[in-house]
């Protein structure tokens, strides 16, 4: 396992333009995030972090806010799927939020980067499922990443991302401490009986993260 300050040197910083895109051959990554006016500093804070599942135990997770306070970004030491008996990885993380009065929090991008090995045929599946608390609203985002034939399974670096619809965003109370909960799963499939394939934190220049975009806006009345 990587130490943590190892862990938090290799998270990338966050990266700018704006992309959606659904599917990402290996080999074809793609800049992307949410612009911000920059009048959010010093207003959203992670107060606490509780991680489970076996692709986070605890101390597994690195959590970095950016300066603006748009984007969570979580470095994982412990988040990883093979081809054949672990192609499925779970993470369930609970994010303590604290936000001024008469302002709310909706979710609205997810990006995943990290380093992957796959052979022609395979494919790997990344669904992440956020809600406010204990509410029975939530919503559900999921990236595709897939070998190209230049990388074949050498390995390659991707970034897979995904933009949550206005009409399935989840919004959290208006100006108060809440849990933003993420469960997290990394699927690997074949259609390929010989295919093989990883992802998986190995490489030791790439970490596995995943950016979370917020926005942050006054209450409606």
């Amino acid at each position: 396992m990587k130490p943590p300050s190892l862990l938090l040197g290799l998270i990338p910083t966050v990266l700018a333009g704006v992309a959606s895109p659904i599917v990402i051959n290996l080999g074809g990554s793609r800049s992307i995030g949410i612009t911000a006016d920059g009048d959010n500093a010093n207003l959203i804070q992670i107060v606490s972090v509780t991680t489970s599942g076996r692709g986070c135990p605890a101390g597994s997770v690195a959590t970095i806010i950016s300066t603006d306070r748009t984007v969570v970004t979580l470095g994982y030491d412990n988040f990883r799927a093979y081809i054949g008996p672990s192609p499925r990885s779970t993470c369930s993380i609970r994010l303590r939020l604290k936000y001024p009065g008469g302002h709310t929090i909706s979710l609205v991008q997810t990006t995943f980067h990290g380093f992957a090995v796959l052979d022609p045929g395979v494919s790997g599946t990344f669904e992440s499922r956020y809600a406010f608390g204990n509410a029975a609203q939530s919503s559900l985002v999921s990236s595709t990443i897939e070998s190209s034939p230049e990388s074949m399974s050498s390995g390659e670096e991707y970034m897979a991302t995904a933009t949550i619809p206005d009409d399935r965003k989840v919004y959290s109370p208006c100006g108060e401490e809440v849990d933003l909960v993420i469960q997290t799963n990394i699927n690997l499939r074949s259609r390929n009986e010989t295919g093989s394939g990883s992802i998986n934190d190995e490489n030791a220049t790439v970490a596995l993260t995943q950016q979370v975009n917020l926005a942050f806006e006054p209450c409606v009345e």
